[in-house]
């Protein structure tokens, strides 16, 4: 899995936002294959902070589930969206865009707005990403 997350050029993570963050197992992904020396690499220098190693990314695209209003994730922190979008981004090419598709207060929702997202995630993935 490191391997091939050197030779993409765009990444997708699907998942449920739990506790206003990314499940623990795609954490644990995270951990094992953003590494050191493949995802980011130790300035030499001595100097702080870290170098991306992943130029080749140029694009991420999430699509997530949450069971809160919008208003209280805001107020949370969503911690999943900071982590990818402020820790994972900075590792791919400087240029590199991220995109966001959530669904709040999903356990309320009818049918028809399911539907409806699921439909704005297919557009989405077919003209835009």
């Amino acid at each position: 899995m490191v391997q091939l997350l050197q030779t993409v050029d765009a990444l997708v993570f699907v998942y449920p936002t739990w506790w206003y963050n990314v499940p623990a197992v795609l954490k644990g992904f995270f951990d094992r294959t953003f590494l050191p020396g493949v995802a980011f690499k130790l300035p030499e220098d001595g100097t702080k902070g870290v170098l991306p190693g992943l130029g080749n990314i140029n694009k991420i695209a999430c699509v997530t589930t949450y069971g809160s209003p919008k208003s209280l994730v805001f107020l949370a922190g969503d911690n999943g969206r900071n982590m990818i979008s402020r820790a994972i981004l900075t590792l791919c090419d400087p240029l590199a865009t991220i995109s966001w598709l959530g669904l709040h207060n999903m356990d309320t929702q009818t049918e028809d707005n399911l539907d409806s997202f699921l439909g704005d995630v297919r557009e989405f993935f077919h003209h835009t990403f």
